[in-house]
């Protein structure tokens, strides 16, 4: 059932709008001026305020003021009920950011095609915002899956770094060490170095060729299940 607050100081009036508003079947929460409309939003938001211009204590414009400046209500529809038929009122009033203006007297049936008007976009309005929202929280999602793979790769890429460093030490060491070797005995030792250190070597660039095939765009992103020592040039 669709809220309405209704907001007017006039008890006759607000009474007979509280009749008719009953019997098209909305669910109605009435005021008597501005303060007590700002009350009731306290306690429940609803789907369209209906206000008088004219109150004591505090009128429409202050209250529509209120209303707009408040990000739970900024977006309320909200029309203005008044006998004030100058274009100078509806004009301050819209630019306030008043939805629309109900000159008194009025029908019954313009005041309800005029809230479902108001109801109608309202609904289109908030379908529109879950569906901004969804969209949001699925970009949000990939962001998030792009982050976490750049952080991955950066990981598994600093990780064959060091895995390089590693062979390319033992590498240097053993030609040192075979240029100083005094006996074949010796030099077969470190031709051995060589040749198990050129096997991880090859093994990682294998991994490297690898990690650039899954990170490859036709590949459809990055994996991080690369498996360290696969040697498939040997």
């Amino acid at each position: 059932m669709p809220q309405i607050l209704l907001i007017e100081d006039e008890p006759l009036v607000r009474d007979s709008l509280e009749d008719v508003l009953g019997l098209a079947g909305y669910g109605l929460t009435t005021a008597e001026d501005g303060r007590a409309a700002m009350t009731a939003l306290k306690n429940q938001i609803p789907d369209l305020v209906i206000c008088d211009i004219n109150m004591p204590d505090m009128d429409g414009y202050s209250l529509l003021e209120q209303l707009r400046s408040d990000p739970a209500t900024q977006d309320l529809p909200f029309v203005f009920l008044t006998a004030r038929s100058r274009r100078e009122d509806q004009r301050q009033g819209m630019a306030l950011g008043a939805d629309d203006f109900l000159t008194k007297p009025f029908t019954v049936d313009e005041l309800l095609a005029m809230i479902q008007v108001r109801l109608v976009r309202r609904s289109q309005t908030k379908q529109q915002v879950q569906l901004e929202k969804a969209r949001s929280q699925v970009l949000e999602k990939e962001v998030r899956n792009q982050e976490d793979q750049v952080v991955r790769k950066a990981d598994l890429l600093n990780k064959m770094i060091e895995e390089f460093r590693t062979p390319l030490s033992n590498v240097n060491m053993a030609l040192n060490m075979l240029e100083r070797a005094q006996s074949d005995e010796e030099r077969q030792r470190y031709i051995a170095i060589l040749r198990h250190e050129y096997t991880r070597q090859v093994g990682l660039i294998n991994e490297v060729s690898n990690l650039q095939e899954m990170t490859s765009p036709r590949r459809g992103g990055f994996s991080p299940s690369v498996t360290m020592g696969r040697s498939k040039f040997l």
